[in-house]
């Protein structure tokens, strides 16, 4: 799939809502717009497969999506002095390293106790988190929000240099 930036997606939906004459963007009305138009730039992302293969895809998305939430609960013992607590935490059961993902990717049993594997999860987490936080920003900080806080949890995870 052709990756298209975001100022290019933007300009994408402003012609098509002002070429359909249209103020609301329904998904469905746009690629209907769009398959009558092969010599628009966002044919070939839409049509560049065929609809099996299309429909492959959306079955693999779709046990991606069933493996991806499934989960292990993991209880550990802490000390604190002399005085002994429990401490029950959830991890996904499976991941998924990102530097795969280019070669087919697949998914990898979590395991807490692996440095590695944690390393995986927490850049993904802070990865996530700086999405989240791209996001909804504007609407945090609309409300007073102080966000610096977020961005500051978001950079230790991916292990940033601040």
């Amino acid at each position: 799939m052709t990756k298209f930036n975001k100022k290019t997606r933007q300009r994408i939906v402003d012609e098509y809502l002002h070429g359909s004459g249209k103020n609301h963007f329904v998904s469905q009305e746009f690629v209907d717009w769009v398959a009558q138009r092969p010599e628009h730039e966002y044919y070939g992302t839409l049509f560049d497969k065929s609809d099996a293969e299309r429909a492959n895809q959306s079955r693999v998305d779709q046990v991606n999506q069933m493996i991806s939430g499934l989960r292990i609960t993991v209880t550990e013992e802490v000390k604190v002095n002399k005085e002994i607590t429990f401490r029950v935490t959830e991890y996904p059961s499976y991941i998924s390293p990102v530097a795969r993902r280019k070669n087919g990717g697949g998914y990898d049993a979590f395991d807490p106790h692996n440095p590695v594997d944690q390393q995986e999860l927490r850049r993904q987490a802070g990865t996530a988190l700086a999405s989240w936080l791209n996001r909804f920003r504007g609407c945090a900080e609309h409300n007073g929000i102080n966000v610096s806080p977020i961005q500051d949890i978001a950079e230790t995870l991916r292990d940033d240099i601040v």
